[in-house]
């Protein structure tokens, strides 16, 4: 019988970005204090960390159709940001308890206004 091997520093943060569930941010959230989502690299996550929050790069880890997005969205519209819309239509920013939208592209300010 093998023994199980544990996880690099490295493998470990690789595994944390491919779900949803972040046992840092659970436990950030479990100590009563705030998630603030983003998608732009822009956005001003000093600012976020000053107000004693946590910025939370979204992403869209494991979308795999965006049925649901393409409502709101054209097929002509990025696939990143069509799957950021389905990721929240179905509910897996749930935890967050902000998000903070940037003017960083066309689509971007139609995700946005969708979500408004």
């Amino acid at each position: 019988m093998e023994a199980l091997k544990k996880p690099t520093p490295l493998e470990e943060l690789l595994n944390v970005r491919t779900g949803m569930d972040n046992p840092y941010v659970r436990q950030w959230k479990d100590e009563g204090k705030r998630v603030i989502g983003y998608i732009c690299t822009y956005a001003p996550e000093e600012v976020i960390y000053a107000g004693g929050m946590l910025p939370y790069r979204t992403g869209a880890a494991g979308c795999t159709a965006t049925d649901k997005a393409d409502v709101y969205l054209h097929r002509f519209n990025c696939t990143y940001v069509r799957c950021l819309l389905q990721t929240g239509l179905e509910g897996k920013y749930e935890f967050l308890d902000g998000f903070c939208f940037l003017n960083g592209c066309e689509q971007l300010r139609r995700l946005y206004d969708i979500w408004h």
